[in-house]
């Protein structure tokens, strides 16, 4: 899995939240307005868009709805998305910038739209990694604290578990290989899931200035006092003949209630 075309400057990873629903969905995407970068490269008519899947290089369906070029404003729409059957935030890519680029639109058919986001942000304050567990490893080596009360952001830095192709064996003068499919966050107690904990419609694949790749997962609540054990799974496409690679990260969730004393 590669590059789609290297004639297109910029590509950027799309969520689709398909916490609900998986199989073949239809979605729409609004642009963010203040997505300065998309705004001041792509042609005026909109034209150099492209919607592949996870994959990096499958062209889906697409179509601009509401467009308007000087107020930065547009949705796009795709449908017959195939996602397969786990529910979680699946992958996308757009690509864009490219001044040659003829309209690859066709007539879509939306209906049940399931919402996509483009999160491009500079990770803060929880930074985690992906990496597997150590071997015969008790307990995750990984770990947050926070109150009860609080909405914690947890970035993982996924761009380094995957794999990609040494050097002199580009393809379109790009590295990627294997790409991720989907996402599913999890924050558990013993073997119990505790839906209270978090909100997977807020999981996103990020992509930070310097084109690294994130999960951002949300966690919240929580009992002072309690240990909770945060889940990534991270399902991944184009690893070799066998198609998928799933990996395991993992953190302990400290909740705590801190009072001052005297």
């Amino acid at each position: 899995m590669s590059y789609y075309d290297s004639a297109y400057s910029d590509r950027v990873p799309i969520t689709i939240d398909a916490t609900g629903a998986a199989g073949t969905v239809d979605w729409e995407l609004v642009v963010p307005p203040t997505w300065t970068r998309f705004w001041s490269t792509i042609q005026s008519d909109g034209d150099d868009i492209r919607i592949t899947d996870s994959d990096g290089v499958t062209v889906l369906s697409y179509a601009w709805s509401g467009f308007v070029y000087a107020t930065e404003t547009g949705t796009i729409q795709v449908d017959g998305h195939a996602l397969g059957a786990t529910t979680g935030a699946h992958a996308a890519w757009l690509y864009y910038g490219n001044s040659s680029a003829t309209d690859g639109s066709v007539a879509v058919t939306i209906t049940s739209a399931k919402t996509a986001y483009i999160a491009i942000e500079k990770p803060t304050r929880h930074i985690l990694s992906a990496a597997p567990e150590k071997p015969r490893a008790a307990a995750p080596f990984q770990e947050i604290h926070k109150d009860s009360a609080g909405v914690e952001l947890l970035y993982w830095e996924i761009g380094s578990q995957l794999l990609r192709r040494g050097a002199g064996d580009e393809h379109n003068n790009h590295r990627e290989l294997e790409e991720v499919d989907y996402i599913v966050w999890d924050v558990t107690d013993g073997a119990a899931s505790q839906a209270a904990l978090f909100d997977a419609t807020e999981t996103r694949i990020v992509q930070d200035s310097s084109g690294k790749l994130w999960a951002r997962t949300y966690v919240k609540a929580g009992t002072s006092g309690t240990d909770y054990t945060g889940e990534l799974t991270i399902v991944t496409t184009g690893f070799a003949t066998a198609g998928v690679r799933t990996l395991e990260a993992r953190v302990i969730i400290h909740v705590k209630d801190l009072k001052e004393t005297t």
